[in-house]
């Protein structure tokens, strides 16, 4: 009888306790259902899922990034005693929240020739068992950058994210209860993202996207760079339309990093180790473009059946020892536009020994003429 009692008397303090919670949050339940302060266009949740956009500026000829971007959400600090149409806003718990997939990027296999913004979402998932209540919680989002991308200039936005838990009910209105308890299960009503300390019932504050930039920063400068091969003939005896091969690999930082190859109006694409072979004739030269300062580069000359040329190579103006071979690399990456140039000389210099010996005959002969011219002019004017 004892034991009877006691299992009333914890289901009247269920019931008690359940009607009491829901009277009490039945018009932040009835606010939240009907979207209100939410437009709709605003509304980025759906059902315990929600998305946060990632937009990237790209220039022309520069390719994706293969980058994946992540963020953190954490429980807001500036909570205080903020509301929302009156019901209070709560500060979230770092766990409530979990990011299932970031947003992810490729290179593709086109070349761009237009500068461009590219977008993809990260998705996110709200843990439902970590609310005792429903109401409004609040949180701070950031981009996760403990492990940049080079040549990436990252978002400095913060962003408040509200996430609106409600009583879930059923098509008739009645809440629903699976658990038997006289507790109502929890849903998302919506979530909002706003510009960090703007009111997230004004449009104008809403944003639920971050931006960042590849191959420039925020004051328009590169951060990715190109790579400049220019080959030059010189000398007397230089046959000008001789051609020269060369092959030119780039080490990138990233393994799956494409790049543009330009020559003159032609562009192709170029992978990450791939070894590509140029023909070059003099004043010709190729650009690959898009390099960032962790990657680094070889370009090696080929004479093929070419002989009697002399092999000198510049980079940025500054003369670079080939060591007796025809390779120039930069295995420490580049932090400016590289312009590297060949010069294949053959140049024929005047045979010097046999000069010498023919001269003195020379001196003789037209001295020997001289002296008849002299002679011969003396007889004549004798007569």
């Amino acid at each position: 009888m004892k034991h009877q009692h006691k299992n009333i008397s914890r289901r009247l303090a269920a019931a008690v306790m359940a009607g009491a919670m829901m009277v009490s949050m039945a018009g932040m339940t009835a606010s939240a259902q009907q979207g209100d302060p939410a437009e709709p266009k605003y509304v980025y949740s759906e059902g315990d899922t929600f998305t946060i956009t990632k937009y990237l500026e790209i220039p022309a000829y520069i390719m994706t990034p293969d980058v994946t971007f992540n963020f953190t959400i954490t429980g807001a600090a500036n909570v205080g005693t903020q509301k929302i149409n009156g019901i209070p806003v709560q500060a979230g718990a770092a766990g409530d929240i979990s990011q299932t997939a970031g947003a992810d990027f490729n290179p593709g296999t086109t070349v761009p020739n237009a500068g461009r913004i590219e977008d993809a979402k990260a998705t996110f998932e709200v843990d439902l068992s970590k609310y005792n209540a429903p109401g409004i919680y609040k949180y701070s989002v950031a981009e996760n950058t403990a492990n940049p991308y080079d040549g990436v200039t990252y978002s400095s936005e913060a962003k408040d994210l509200y996430v609106y838990i409600q009583n879930k009910v059923d098509g008739e209105g009645s809440y629903v209860d699976s658990n038997d308890d006289g507790i109502p299960d929890r849903e998302v009503a919506y979530v909002m993202l706003v510009n960090a300390g703007q009111d997230p019932t004004v449009a104008a504050g809403k944003d639920d996207s971050f931006t960042n930039k590849y191959g420039k920063d925020d004051d328009g400068d590169d951060t990715l760079y190109d790579l400049t091969l220019t080959k030059k003939i010189t000398g007397n005896v230089a046959n000008l339309n001789d051609e020269f091969d060369f092959t030119v690999t780039i080490d990138a930082d990233n393994a799956n990093d494409k790049f543009v190859l330009k020559r003159g109006e032609t562009y192709t694409v170029i992978g990450n180790g791939q070894t590509k072979v140029e023909s070059l004739g003099n004043g010709e030269s190729i650009t690959i473009i898009g390099l960032s300062k962790e990657d680094a580069y070889t370009i090696v000359e080929d004479y093929g059946t070419k002989e009697g040329y002399t092999t000198t190579a510049t980079v940025d103006g500054t003369t670079y020892d080939l060591k007796g071979g025809l390779t120039v690399e930069d295995k420490d990456g580049i932090s400016a536009d590289v312009a590297v140039v060949y010069t294949n000389d053959k140049t024929a210099s005047t045979p010097t020994g046999v000069v010498m010996t023919v001269v003195p005959y020379i001196v003789m002969v037209v001295a020997a003429a001289g002296v008849a011219f002299l002679f011969l002019h003396r007889r004549h004017s004798e007569f």
